[in-house]
């Protein structure tokens, strides 16, 4: 079934605006092609194909670029004190770019894997690439701050442009600098 653009409601958390190759959108029970123009609401899941290059335009005004092999999934905001609203990275390769927004009017994304998260922030630029064996990211310009999932994890550490994060799993995280 092939989707062509839709209303905006109020679950609208994105815009897919370039799909070269193939990408999917698993929503609810369905699976939809992706096109530019689809917009993604809570629980949908986005799975792009070999060779495959994606861009979403989030609702905060950030951007992802989603790459080969790359699953997908956004959340709704929660019920917390404060509003928040996140996407998933199961697996796969993504590029996060990040603009300075006023929180009052829209809450930020939050960026979750299954060894961390980087909560919304200001204006930053990362590229992530995730498989179940390891996680490596890399930090473009701007500030984030991860924040690692694992019980009995250390404090959140502050990632600054240059930074580089890997984490081997089951094993801790580490940064390296390169300025």
């Amino acid at each position: 079934m092939l989707l062509s653009p839709m209303v905006a409601t109020a679950q609208d958390l994105g815009t897919v605006t370039i799909v070269e190759v193939q990408a999917q959108i698993f929503r609810a029970v369905d699976r939809l092609h992706a096109a530019e123009g689809v917009r993604l609401a809570a629980c949908d899941i986005v799975e792009t194909a070999p060779a495959t290059f994606a861009q979403i335009e989030l609702a905060d005004r950030s951007v992802i670029q989603v790459g080969p092999s790359t699953r997908l999934m956004f959340q709704a905001a929660t019920q917390r004190p404060k509003a928040e609203q996140g996407l998933y990275l199961l697996d796969g390769w993504l590029k996060l770019v990040t603009s300075k927004r006023d929180n009052a009017t829209r809450p930020g994304m939050d960026l979750r894997t299954p060894a961390f998260e980087l909560p919304a922030a200001g204006a930053a630029v990362a590229v992530l690439h995730s498989t179940p064996a390891e996680i490596r990211l890399f930090v473009e310009s701007g500030e984030l701050r991860l924040a690692d999932r694992a019980k009995g994890a250390p404090p959140p550490v502050t990632l600054r442009a240059g930074n580089f994060y890997l984490r081997k799993l089951p094993a801790p995280g580490s940064v390296a600098s390169g300025m």
